[in-house]
């Protein structure tokens, strides 16, 4: 029960906002909506992670050891079951290609911290990368004054322009991607709850809205669609000032809202829907009289292109 109370209503209305939005991106794939969405759904959730980020309290095995039961489990226990899956599923649609057939074996893929099969789970060891990245930016404050921070920030982004060898997917673990999202969560760790002592007015109402159409805008008409999977950021200055902006503007909306009913419950287990809402997106792509409403149209439909996407 003193979990359920510690628990931050906005929070958990960002991440089952958050999923919404993912879920409809991995749905519909194409259309300005989409990109919109791609602009920021993701650093959302590490912009949240860095929110509810303690982690400091805690020594390095303790850390490691809850970080990895959290994040890594769950990434290799579903990658199998995706694997498994997929497996038994070409038995039953036609496949212009198998895992069999790929340039890199699914099991080595998944020790890389990829899962072909169900590509979402990319996000778990990507997460683990940057709370540890958090974890010894924030011991280092402790010693070395706030000023870390800032650094952090600033050498993360940095890299984001100086190694374009991360541009690939590849990686191990999503080193690249992780570079990209560090600065979301960092500056939700700085940020920390001060959006719950935000009023609920008309003003705040309307900061919100001028935030995320603000953002959107820049993301949408002057940025490229972004691809965390491909870790494609194109313009990577317009990236962070939209993605930032539309973040601020969701967690803004998020604490003028009314506590959402059962939101707590759905914000706390928004993970179940992240490993396994793929395979919910391939029912309806391939479900007849349904995948003719979907945005995306396959001519040749194959199980590898839809768990992909």
């Amino acid at each position: 029960m003193s979990n359920v109370k510690k628990r931050i209503a906005y929070v958990d209305i960002a991440k089952i906002l958050g999923m919404f939005f993912i879920i409809y991106g991995h749905t519909l794939r194409n259309g300005e909506v989409t990109t919109w969405i791609y602009t920021f759904h993701v650093p959302l959730f590490f912009f949240l992670s860095g929110v509810t980020f303690h982690g400091e309290v805690l020594d390095i095995k303790t850390f490691l050891k809850k970080k990895a039961m959290a994040l890594l489990v769950p990434f290799f226990i579903w990658a199998l079951i995706s694997i498994g899956v997929f497996a038994v599923m070409s038995s039953f649609i036609p496949m212009q290609s198998t895992l069999q057939s790929s340039q890199t074996n699914p099991l080595i893929s998944m020790l890389m911290g990829y899962c072909d099969a169900n590509s979402p789970l990319w996000f778990l060891p990507c997460l683990f990368i940057v709370e540890i990245l958090m974890w010894i930016v924030t011991k280092l404050s402790s010693k070395m004054g706030r000023s870390v921070y800032l650094v952090s920030i600033a050498c993360s982004s940095l890299l984001c322009l100086t190694w374009p060898l991360f541009a690939e997917k590849g990686v191990i673990w999503n080193v690249n991607n992780a570079i990209y999202l560090f600065p979301f969560s960092m500056v939700g760790y700085l940020c920390g709850n001060r959006a719950e002592k935000i009023d609920v007015t008309a003003k705040n109402i309307g900061t919100s809205a001028i935030l995320v159409a603000g953002g959107g805008t820049v993301g949408t008409v002057l940025n490229h669609q972004i691809s965390y999977l491909g870790g494609y950021y194109g313009n990577v200055a317009l990236f962070y000032i939209s993605a930032f902006a539309t973040i601020l503007g969701v967690c803004y909306f998020c604490r003028c809202l009314p506590n959402i009913l059962h939101s707590t419950y759905l914000g706390a287990n928004t993970m179940a829907v992240l490993v396994m809402h793929k395979f919910l997106v391939m029912f309806f792509l391939v479900c007849p009289g349904i995948k003719t409403y979907t945005a995306v149209s396959y001519t040749h439909l194959t199980l590898p292109t839809i768990l992909r996407v």
